[in-house]
């Protein structure tokens, strides 16, 4: 396998890390409709904040990324993601085994949607174990109990 090299990104790097951020939105199937904009006023944000961002390089192209909350304890892989054509090859191994001697850390968190089984059998697969589930009550089912509750009354 070639070698993965990790590059810090800067405030600059943003409409990149913003696209790069889109293509992780679309693979995991996530509800987040937010446009490029808005996906770049967010990256500046996070760099302007408690967040670092590296991007993933193969021969001096760019493959994935990685965003980090460098305060949380421990610290928090918000964003980790590998382009579509280069997933299931063993660079997202590499990459994270890279970014884990950077962050010099053996514990971080990391969310992942329940319906993404793919991501789960990654994270798994490198020693990551859930801890909770997180869950949501949808507007529309919030507003199925409103209106049962008006009838109750």
């Amino acid at each position: 396998m070639r070698h993965i090299e990790l590059i810090r990104a800067e405030e600059r790097d943003c409409g990149l890390l913003a696209l790069l951020n889109r293509a992780l939105i679309i693979a995991e199937h996530s509800d987040n409709t937010m446009s490029y904009g808005a996906l770049l006023e967010r990256m500046r944000t996070f760099l302007a904040g408690d967040y670092a961002a590296w991007f993933f390089r193969l021969d001096g192209v760019v493959v994935g990324y990685a965003l980090v909350d460098m305060k949380a304890q421990p610290q928090y892989l918000r964003h980790f993601c590998i382009v579509e054509s280069l997933r299931g090859q063993g660079y997202g191994t590499a990459a994270f085994a890279s970014l884990q001697e950077i962050l010099g850390s053996n514990q971080l968190d990391v969310d992942v949607l329940l319906h993404n089984s793919l991501g789960a059998a990654f994270w798994t697969k490198l020693g990551f174990m859930p801890r909770y589930t997180r869950m949501r009550l949808p507007a529309s089912v919030r507003d199925m109990h409103t209106d049962v509750g008006a009838q109750e009354s």
